[in-house]
Formats: C-alpha cells, sequence, structure tokens
C-alpha cells in the first residue's frame, strides 16, 4: 500500500473504506492484516509495555491498537527524552502508563526505575 501513499493517515483512512466495503487486504508477506491486527492486539492485551524511541505521532495503526486494548493493569512504560508529544501523553494517561526520563536509549537512566 506504500505504492498508493506514504502517508500512513491516507493508507489507514484508504483500509477502513476498504474493510467496510467488504475488502480484503492483504500484505505482500501474504498476511492478512485484519489478522495481523487480531494478533497485536492479544500482545498489548496480554502483557505489559515498555515503549523506547516511539513519539506515537507517526504511526496510526499502532495508536489505534493501544488504544482499543483493554487496561487490564499490565504495567506500561513509556521511556521520553524531554517532554513525550500531546499524542504519546494521551495514551501514557489511557493506558495508565508511567513516563521514564531518559538521555538516550543507550545510557543507564533504565536502572533508575
Amino acid at each position: 500500500m506504500d505504492r498508493l501513499s506514504r502517508d500512513q493517515d491516507d493508507i489507514a483512512g484508504l483500509f477502513k473504506h476498504m474493510a467496510f466495503g467488504g475488502v480484503r487486504v492483504v500484505t505482500l508477506s501474504g498476511g492478512d492484516v485484519t489478522h495481523l491486527n487480531k494478533v497485536l492486539d492479544r500482545i498489548i492485551d496480554e502483557h505489559g509495555l515498555i515503549v523506547s524511541g516511539w513519539s506515537a505521532d507517526w504511526d496510526p495503526a499502532l495508536r489505534a491498537a493501544l488504544t482499543r486494548a483493554p487496561t487490564w493493569g499490565y504495567p506500561v512504560y513509556w521511556a521520553a527524552r524531554g517532554e513525550p508529544s500531546k499524542i504519546a501523553t494521551d495514551l501514557i494517561r489511557q493506558r495508565a502508563g508511567r513516563t521514564i526520563r531518559i538521555d538516550s536509549a543507550d545510557t543507564k537512566a533504565w536502572n533508575a526505575w
């Protein structure tokens, strides 16, 4: 689908309309996108998350997965350099997550928590 547009919001909108119309979307590797969403939903539902190096601004599909997943008390830790973006802050709040301030993914700030 990246041949149609590299804008992920465009692709997400196109997928939404195609799925509503009953069109099955399959990736080049042969994976059914609906199945991938179910797998991702299960992973988020059954495990805690450590998020590092993701602003949450540029991946609407992953944001949607985090938004629709139930919050069962599994922890979410969001490692961020500086302040997380507004979108990330909203996700952190929704998931009852904890923000961890780091200088970089390579520092020993991880040991602080």
